[in-house]
């Protein structure tokens, strides 16, 4: 038993891997991902986890590293070939 669950907005405990408790969802838990030391600020960095494609960046706007699906919504070409701009983006 987890001893510091996470709570709903009704303070009821979830279970790990999503809200039934008698199945596992793979997409609602939390996976480590990356060594940050092993990170380049100056660059996207391609990562592929459970068969999906994301890409992790630094935001210096906001000093903290971001992380989305590897895919521009727009054109769908991979995030990880472009590059950071001077505004973080």
């Amino acid at each position: 038993m987890i001893t510091n669950a996470v709570k709903n907005s009704q303070n009821t405990p979830l279970s790990a891997g999503g809200t039934d408790p008698e199945s596992f969802d793979w997409q609602e838990v939390w996976y480590p991902v990356h060594y940050v030391e092993d990170l380049d600020k100056t660059k996207p960095t391609k990562f592929t986890l459970l068969e999906r494609d994301i890409v992790i960046w630094w935001e210096e706007k906001n000093h903290q590293w971001r992380v989305f699906e590897d895919q521009c919504p727009h054109r769908l070409a991979p995030l990880s070939q472009g590059r950071i701009n001077e505004a973080g983006c």
